[in-house]
This record gives C-alpha cells, structure tokens and sequence, in this order.
C-alpha cells in the first residue's frame, strides 16, 4: 500500500510519530495494533479505525481488546493471518466512501472514550482504602 499511495498527499504512512496528538487530530482513519493505550487515546478523539492485533501479544490480549471495539462497531478488526494489501485497501475505501458508516463509526468509538479515567481510579482507591479519613 505504500508503494501504491505512499506519496498521496492526503495519506500519511508511518510506523511510528513522535506528535501523536498531531497525528491524531489530523486523522480521519487510523489503522493500528490494538494495545490499550492507542485504543484509549483513538477513543478520546473518536477516530474510526482499522485494527490489526498483534497475534503474539502477551494472552492474546490484543484480539481480546480489538473484539471489544469490533463489537461496538467502533472498528474493524481484521487478523493479521486475513490480512492483505487488498483487504486493507477495500476496508479504507468502504469506510472513507460510507458518510453514515463513518459517522457511526466516529461516534461508537468517540463512546468508548474514559477522559475521567484515572479520577475515576482516584476515587475508587480512596474509598476502598479511606484514604484520608
């Protein structure tokens, strides 16, 4: 795919950037690995996206957390054993295509997002423990 389109101005293929929020901010797609961090943080700018599991992460917890966004229609999940230049491509074109597939995409995973998260943790904690008391 980057031979092909790896120059289209509209399209920038990296393995990784150094400006993530940038990047991010700048994206109407993402296709990514599913660890959770990437996930939290496509979820907070509500980005539809394409993901690839690692299939030898630890527990298998990248198809366990990729399944979790599939599932709400927030992605699409494609395995990597699926996976081919023209599958990803097709998947691209019908998300970029599809206004309303699109749109339902951003918003289920723009859902996803837990901006509260670690307040959230916080007080948990606290009460747990009664920190404070």
């Amino acid at each position: 795919i980057y031979e092909q389109y790896g120059k289209n101005k509209n399209l920038l293929i990296k393995s990784f950037f150094d400006d993530i929020d940038f990047a991010y901010s700048a994206s109407d797609l993402v296709v990514c690995r599913a660890g959770a961090i990437s996930l939290s943080e496509i979820a907070y700018f509500g980005i539809p996206a394409i993901i690839i599991p690692f299939p030898w992460a630890a527990g298998d917890h990248q198809v366990k957390n990729a399944e979790s966004f599939g599932t709400q229609n927030a992605a699409i999940v494609i395995e990597e054993k699926n996976l081919s230049p023209e599958i990803l491509l097709k998947e691209i074109v019908n998300i970029l295509n599809d206004m309303e597939k699109y749109e339902n995409m951003a918003h289920a995973m723009k859902s996803l997002a837990k901006p509260q998260a670690t307040q959230d943790i916080v007080s948990d904690f606290i009460k747990t423990f009664s920190v404070g008391s």
